[in-house]
Formats: structure tokens, C-alpha cells, sequence
């Protein structure tokens, strides 16, 4: 059954793309074209590809976009929020992955049909360079296609740029060989010596400190009185989960520990490919990451870049030591969150960096990672493309 549904979502991602793809290759050609995963232009406003399209929009620059959008109902709010024709990811991923069952390595295969795929929608669509998110995983393909055909590509950082990241490998390690981008759009200074330190194939030259896309703080983005209601007295904790079974039987020792405290509240910010039904009670009620931090005292994590975006929101955050992994990410060796290797010492961790006096030392921990709030980040994304 599940496999039925999700054969007919793709006959419906097919059909748009293809009626798209007629009026974008009649109308709309030596246009440029814009790689996003559906969450950046449609459902969060804290994601950093949305800014980027409505300014696009806004100054009547043309663009087509191809949009990663899953193979549910998320296509049909991706299709009503959206109002203008645009190109489902679906339309290279399910052909790819059809075309390599043959193969005896099907990874490597189905990263060489997408490629293909992008190839000739990038001759039919003829556009005048490429701006993409997500340049080392989905949007790789693309990056490919463009590279062998001289098509100029302005990567935008999609998220943090970890020690284990295997998807910045040399280009020949399959079934992850990847392609650079000519230039790549980091948030900050942090960003880009990180990069630097994990990827051999980007350079200064090949990176750009941009600045954050991002949209307007809005008013769920910051504390209200009914939270400060909801909250009598409560220590208000937040744990960013992430993918993975292991996940959550590896945090439920520090998840009791929170528990027995009579003054903490617990609730946690599912990881966007995991069920919110995984949580059960916990799930916090709030779309958006932004929102979600300006309703917690602080946040918990293993190796979220999540942490660091607790860290933008002026919120204290902490890493969790689980087995097999202490500090993978590297932020407490880089004293930028805490960290706690007992469950046993959770509480007074958290009640700890809570307290005033250590929230004071917030902002230096902000401005080194995330560097100063100052000038138009899209306007800096523009002028590089």
C-alpha cells in the first residue's frame, strides 16, 4: 500500500513538473535557476533560501526553481503556497532511482542517472547560472551537470560543516565524490574556518562570508506574555532531536534525569525527517526552530547544528555525551555550548547556565560564531551571483 501512494504522489510531482517544465522552456528561458528544499520557501521562515526567492520575486529577476519537496501532502501545500510553476526534485530522484536497480552498486549508479537527468533539464531550460542550497547532498547532481557544461554555481550554506561530514570528500570517493561549487555563501568567519578545516576541495578562494539569510524576526520569534504564564517557575528545556533509531534510547538517560526535577519542563523539537508521533507528549507545539528557542530557557543536543542556532537566539546549549559519541561535532572543544557527560549532572548543568550571570557571556559566544548582525546577507548572495 505504502508503496502505491507513494507511485501515485510521484505521477503527481511528474505531471506539474512536466506542465511546468513546457510553460518555464517556452517563457522563461536564460533564466536562473534556484535549488531549495520545500521548508525554505514555504513552511519556516527561519530557513535561509526563502529571503533569497522573494527578493528574486520581489526585483523581477527570472527564475525557475527545482524544489526537493517529499512524496506526500507537503506537494500540495508546496503547489497552493507557491502559485507559480516550479520543478519537483521527484522528476531526477524517481527516474535515478529506477534506472539503477540493475546496477551492483546502486548508489553510485543513482548519483550518475540524477546527474544525467540534471544534465538535460539544464539544456533545456538553458539557464544563465545556478544557485543551490544543499551543494554536497540532493543538490549535488546538479552541481555536476552545471560543472561539465561551464553553467557558473553560487552555493548557499545549508547547515553546519561537521568533522564526519563525508559528503565534502575529494571528488572519487563513491559513492560521495563531490564537486565544488565556484563559490560558496557561509554565514560567518566561524563557518568558513570550519569548512576549510573538514573539506579538501574548498579553499579561501572557492568561499564567501555572507552573512545568514534570514527573514524579519517575527512576533512568535520572541517570548510573550502567555509563555512567561505557561511557564510558572519552570526550568523550560529543549531537546533538538535528530535522526536515527538510536536517538532517543541513547538521550533516555538524560531525559529521566530532567524528569525527576520538580522545576523542569521538558519538551522536544522533532529532527524534520523524523516522525513527530516519535516524541508522543513532548513534541513541542512550534513550527518554526526560531519560535521554538524563544519558548525555552536553554537547549539540549548531541551534535545539532541546531545548538548553534540556540546560540544566534541567546540561548545557552549543551551537548550531550552518549556512547560512542562525545562532542562529535566539536562545539564544546570549541567553547561554544557546554557540555555534560552524566545524566546525573543534567540539572544542575542546565539550572547553572540558566542563571543570569552566565547568560551574560552569551553574546561573545554569539558574535564569534555568528558574527556581527550587520548589512543585507541576500543583497551579499546577489552581488557574488
Amino acid at each position: 500500500m505504502k508503496a502505491l501512494t507513494r507511485t501515485l504522489w510521484f505521477v503527481a510531482h511528474a505531471a506539474w513538473s512536466l506542465a511546468s517544465l513546457v510553460v518555464l522552456a517556452v517563457t522563461r528561458r536564460r533564466a536562473v535557476l534556484v535549488f531549495t528544499h520545500e521548508p525554505d520557501v514555504v513552511r519556516e521562515r527561519d530557513r535561509q533560501m526563502g529571503p533569497l526567492v522573494e527578493r528574486l520575486s520581489a526585483t523581477r529577476v527570472p527564475f525557475v526553481e527545482i524544489v526537493f519537496v517529499a512524496l506526500d501532502c507537503d506537494f500540495v501545500r508546496c503547489v497552493r503556497r507557491l502559485r507559480r510553476p516550479f520543478i519537483s526534485y521527484a522528476l531526477l530522484a524517481g527516474p535515478a532511482r529506477v534506472l539503477s536497480l540493475a546496477s551492483a552498486d546502486r548508489a553510485v549508479a543513482r548519483n550518475a542517472a540524477r546527474a544525467r537527468l540534471a544534465g538535460w533539464l539544464l539544456d533545456l531550460l538553458r539557464p544563465t547560472r545556478l544557485i543551490l542550497t544543499d551543494e554536497s547532498g540532493s543538490g549535488q547532481p546538479l552541481v555536476r551537470a552545471a560543472r561539465a557544461r561551464a553553467l557558473p554555481v553560487l552555493g548557499i550554506q545549508h547547515g553546519d560543516f561537521q568533522p564526519d561530514n563525508a559528503q565534502y570528500a575529494p571528488v572519487g570517493a563513491e559513492p560521495f565524490a563531490v564537486e565544488p561549487v565556484d563559490l560558496l555563501c557561509v554565514w560567518s568567519e566561524w563557518f568558513a574556518a570550519r569548512l576549510r578545516r573538514v573539506s579538501p576541495i574548498y579553499d579561501a578562494r572557492r568561499i564567501a562570508v555572507t552573512g545568514r539569510l534570514r527573514f524579519p524576526a517575527s512576533a512568535q520569534d520572541e517570548p510573550n506574555e502567555q509563555d512567561d504564564g505557561e511557564r510558572n517557575g519552570a526550568l523550560r528545556v529543549l531537546l533538538l532531536s535528530e535522526a536515527g533509531d538510536a536517538f532517543p534510547e541513547q538521550v533516555a538517560p538524560y531525559l529521566a534525569a530532567l524528569d525527576a526535577a520538580a522545576d523542569v519542563r521538558l519538551t522536544v523539537r522533532p529532527h524534520p525527517a523524523e516522525a513527530r508521533a516519535r516524541w508522543a507528549e513532548r513534541t513541542l507545539d512550534a513550527g518554526e526552530l526560531g519560535a521554538a528557542l524563544a519558548r525555552c530557557d536553554l537547549a539540549l543536543g548531541v551534535a545539532s547544528s541546531a545548538l548553534l542556532e540556540a546560540l544566534y537566539h541567546r540561548r545557552p546549549a549543551v551537548t550531550l555525551v552518549v556512547e560512542g559519541r562525545d562532542d562529535p561535532a566539536g562545539y564544546a572543544a570549541d567553547s561554544v555550548v557546554a557540555r555534560c557527560a552524566l545524566p546525573e549532572d543534567l540539572v544542575a548543568t542546565c539550572r547553572a547556565l540558566a542563571a543570569d550571570s552566565a547568560r551574560a557571556r552569551l553574546d561573545g559566544r554569539r558574535a564569534r560564531v555568528w558574527g556581527a548582525d550587520e548589512g543585507d546577507a541576500v543583497e551579499a548572495v546577489l552581488e557574488r551571483c
